[in-house]
């Protein structure tokens, strides 16, 4: 194959083999030796790769009184660069067009803008080239000009922040790209890729020393993976706070386990980490301990264990990769699911078939939640600072037929139902 994203005519399996390839793939995307934070992408990918050996799996949503069933389209399939961060193309939205306007961006041509995790980049054209524009609830960062293009066959870096964002110059003649932090085989995130300009929002991890960067092209400018040593690679733009936000509480256990979690090496960068609010905490397992984060409309799922920390952030876009094994869109919350109790296997992986499902809730009518399953008691929780946990829920329960059938319930404080909410574990 000459394209890296081209694939093989999509061909079905028998529902058994398709189900189990789901279980098995889902489970391995969240195995200890990986980057959790990563799992993003890991779940794109893993579609891609599915698609690339002709295997398939559907995912299809179950009806309910409150919302349609999924469309075909939305129904297992790769999330593009411009879904997974929500971009905007030759346009900058007001507000934050003004931001960068009062940090020197002028009456500069907005390219694109593109968001995930909190982090917005608008990309501007300007006649010294390419600049960038990074924007959280808190800051502002822009780019220094560009000297000089990149040269034909290349990639460059020309601007990092302390978000995470990684964006720069190529050649045009490259149409996709994906990029990483160096020395290290997974992790590499899509980027968007727009007239010889790429971007990356909120993508590089704590502890990223140089760059990894994979080019696609075309039958006649081939792409192929380049390592950038951390010498190459831009130093951190400052930010800039212009809109100052309340900090949170740093006091609490809570607290302090999620500032734990956000200077791991090798997770995503919390956008103004200082700012956020340590909400629920529950014990998973004898050695494992769930810390739920909250930033305005940002979620932090974070997994304490006596030998790792592993942190997910969630804003309820395709920023997380595919949404369609989360509750459908609803104005009453959003879900987050998040593997635990691991087992190792021979050669140091492991395998768990044991989720919590976690959430952030958007209407303050919103008490409490419960899961119903095909075998297991419901699972209840209340919602705590605007967020919850619904734990020890087992994947594949019940038969074929009965499985991805099941149901999230909404409750005010009156026990009153506001929502029955399908969610395909």
């Amino acid at each position: 194959m000459n394209d890296i994203f081209d694939v093989h005519e999509e061909r079905q399996l028998p529902e058994s083999v398709r189900a189990d390839a789901r279980r098995r793939i889902l489970a391995d995307i969240h195995r200890p030796n990986r980057t959790v934070g990563w799992a993003p992408l890991a779940i794109a990918a893993a579609v891609v790769l599915l698609a690339a050996g002709a295997v398939t799996f559907t995912v299809t949503t179950n009806r309910s009184q409150e919302l349609p069933p999924a469309t075909a389209e939305s129904q297992n399939r790769f999330v593009t660069p411009e879904e997974m961060y929500s971009v905007k193309d030759l346009q900058a939205p007001p507000e934050q067009a003004a931001r960068c306007a009062a940090a020197g961006a002028g009456e500069w041509r907005p390219l694109m803008t593109a968001s995930a995790r909190g982090a917005t980049v608008i990309t501007y054209s300007t006649e010294a080239g390419p600049r960038f524009c990074e924007l959280t609830p808190s800051t502002v960062t822009l780019s220094a000009p560009i000297v000089g293009a990149s040269a034909a066959g290349t990639a460059r870096a020309t601007f990092v922040s302390a978000a995470g964002t990684v964006a720069g110059v190529l050649d045009p003649a490259f149409r996709t790209m994906q990029i990483g932090p160096g020395d290290r085989q997974a992790g590499r995130t899509l980027a968007v890729v727009r007239d010889g300009v790429f971007v990356s929002p909120n993508n590089l991890p704590l502890g990223s020393r140089g760059l990894t960067i994979a080019l696609g092209g075309t039958p006649e400018i081939m792409g192929d993976v380049r390592s950038v040593p951390a010498t190459e690679v831009p130093s951190v733009t400052p930010a800039v706070v212009d809109r100052p936000q309340s900090p949170g509480n740093p006091d609490s256990d809570g607290a302090r386990r999620l500032a734990d979690c956000f200077t791991r090496e090798f997770s995503f960068r919390p956008v103004d980490p200082a700012n956020w609010e340590a909400t629920e905490s529950l014990q998973l397992t004898k050695d494992e301990t769930l810390q739920l984060g909250r930033y305005g409309n940002l979620l932090a799922v974070c997994v304490v264990s006596a030998d790792r920390v592993s942190l997910k952030i969630d804003e309820e876009t395709f920023s997380n990769g595919y949404r369609d094994l989360e509750v459908p869109s609803n104005p009453y919350l959003f879900s987050t699911t998040v593997f635990y109790d691991f087992r190792q296997r021979p050669g140091g992986s492991g395998d768990s078939d044991t989720v919590v499902v976690a959430g952030l809730v958007k209407s303050a009518d919103v008490a409490s939640v419960s899961i119903s399953r095909p075998e297991s008691p419901d699972v209840r929780a209340d919602v705590h600072n605007g967020t919850f946990a619904l734990p020890n829920i087992w994947l594949n329960e019940g038969t074929l037929e009965q499985r991805h059938k099941s149901e999230i319930t909404v409750l005010d404080a009156k026990g009153t139902v506001l929502a029955r909410l399908p969610i395909r574990i």
